[in-house]
């Protein structure tokens, strides 16, 4: 039921952004870059995706296959983003994002656990999943990195593995503005997206928290 859910939403999101100038769009996100005629690219986690400013269609930009959620979530950065948004380059917990507080036992539920979960004693697979989609190591935490959801929306990732005391425990910060660029329900589904994308990088399933 979700997944359709999220179907219609794409569609809907669609039908939407393909009546609306190009230019303010453009205007308002300006990491879309021009890539033939009507067809823009841009990055999700590092992966390009196409939006065609005609039908209103995201795809893969690499020839595969565009899940649902990564549609949604390059459709929410498009029909969210705020004119001149900028960072504030002030990292904080989800939690303390501007609105998100409503969502944080879902963010913890749904993306803190089970990110904790699926690496616990798996440091290096973590650190190499992370070289692999780009991330930028930090020196907090046994493995820290930052990779960016999209150009404008950064995130920071941190993970301690356990040991005899404690259970493996991790955390994302985002940028304080983020909810600027996207609405921030979305951040949530932004987590989720980079835990496939790790998980899936070193094939590792991920732990049913």
């Amino acid at each position: 039921m979700e997944g359709q859910n999220y179907e219609r939403l794409c569609s809907q999101w669609a039908a939407e952004l393909s009546t609306q100038p190009v230019e303010e769009l453009l205007h308002r996100v300006p990491e879309l870059q021009p890539d033939g005629p009507g067809r823009y690219v841009l990055y999700h986690f590092g992966r390009p995706y196409h939006y065609d400013s005609t039908t209103g269609l995201v795809t893969a930009a690499d020839g595969g296959y565009a899940t649902v959620l990564q549609r949604l979530n390059i459709y929410t950065l498009l029909a969210y983003c705020q004119r001149d948004a900028q960072p504030t380059g002030q990292w904080v917990p989800f939690r303390e994002v501007p609105g998100a507080g409503p969502y944080a036992p879902a963010f913890q539920r749904g993306n803190l656990e089970p990110f904790a979960a699926t690496f616990a004693g798996h440091p290096d697979a973590l650190r190499q999943a992370a070289s692999a989609l780009g991330g930028t190591p930090l020196p907090e935490s046994d493995v820290g990195f930052q990779l960016s959801a999209f150009a404008c929306i950064p995130m920071r990732f941190y993970f301690w593995d356990s040991d005899e005391e404690f259970p493996a425990q991790a955390n994302i910060l985002f940028d304080s503005g983020a909810g600027r660029f996207i609405h921030v329900e979305s951040l949530v589904t932004l987590a989720s997206e980079a835990l496939n994308r790790l998980a899936q990088t070193v094939e590792l399933p991920i732990a049913d928290t």
